[in-house]
């Protein structure tokens, strides 16, 4: 990864962003051969590229629907909607029917010194300082060590059933917050929510143009690539297990192509050598979709 980042910053150097995206595709294509040797398609992934490196923004509002927002778009994921349906994830039910053993492991092992709030980048564009997590998985991995092991086992159980995670992790909104209107800026990641612990009928989830509240021990499944915000009217904390997962429409290579996106990205921004690629945002970039992208003609 340290050497695919130091070969993409000196092209980036060399030759600007054109050069350096096509370098980044060529990238992509050789690692997922690599990974699965099939001759898979990467074609979404390097039209997203192309977008991404052009500020190209999927900014678009449908009635009954809402406005999707999403700098980091992959065409033609379906379903597309605000909210999914639960049942939809075979994994879900079962993982959901462990909620109180969860609830139960979080209060035991969750001391206040894991909560910790959400980077201040998330916070900022959340407008919620109050909202804090506990990170159990993270790009797939495990990041717990030996603690919560009834969490980890149920979470093991659900991959086994077709669970793909991304990221995972306890999230806590304290009493009389909100969340304000917001996109994560990718399509292609869902997020299930599992109510581990709060008053329902005060606390509700919008996403697009739908209200959905929580419920202890049931799930809701949303689009966080639709502009979403949540309220906890009530008078005590709300408690959910947040599960961040691949949608079913992306492939395994593409889904391995993301993480290694993600990975030689990371390793770019931390030696200061990526501090403007791919930054695409709403106020430089304008209020609606380019359309599909490409490489400059």
């Amino acid at each position: 990864m340290e050497a695919w980042a130091v070969k993409l910053a000196t092209v980036n150097r060399a030759e600007g962003v054109v050069g350096f995206t096509k370098m980044l595709i060529g990238a992509i294509r050789q690692v997922v051969d690599g990974f699965s040797p099939t001759g898979a398609s990467m074609d979404r992934v390097a039209a997203l590229v192309w977008r991404l490196a052009a500020g190209q923004i999927h900014d678009v509002t449908t009635p009954g629907a809402g406005r999707q927002f999403a700098p980091s778009y992959l065409e033609g994921l379906l379903p597309s909607a605000p909210f999914h349906a639960p049942a939809a994830h075979p994994w879900l039910a079962p993982l959901a029917r462990r909620a109180g053993a969860i609830q139960r492991e979080m209060h035991a092992q969750a001391v206040e010194g894991l909560w910790a709030p959400a980077s201040k980048a998330a916070c900022q564009k959340m407008f919620a300082p109050e909202w804090r997590i506990v990170s159990l998985v993270t790009s797939g991995i495990w990041v717990q060590g030996g603690r919560f092991p009834e969490t980890r086992a149920a979470l093991e159980s659900a991959s086994s059933q077709g669970l793909r995670a991304f990221e995972v992790l306890l999230a806590r909104m304290p009493a009389r917050t909100s969340i304000g209107s917001h996109s994560d800026n990718m399509n292609y990641v869902l997020t299930a929510h599992v109510g581990l612990e709060l008053e329902e009928g005060s606390c509700e989830l919008t996403v697009g143009e739908h209200a959905h509240g929580w419920r202890e021990g049931e799930a809701l499944v949303f689009d966080t690539s639709y502009m979403h915000s949540a309220v906890n009217r009530s008078g005590r904390d709300r408690y959910v297990l947040v599960i961040r997962f691949w949608h079913p429409s992306v492939s395994e290579e593409e889904r391995f192509a993301f993480l290694f996106l993600q990975q030689v990205m990371a390793q770019m921004k931390a030696h200061g050598q990526a501090e403007v690629l791919f930054q695409a945002k709403h106020e430089t970039h304008g209020p609606h979709a380019a359309g599909p992208g490409g490489p400059p003609r």
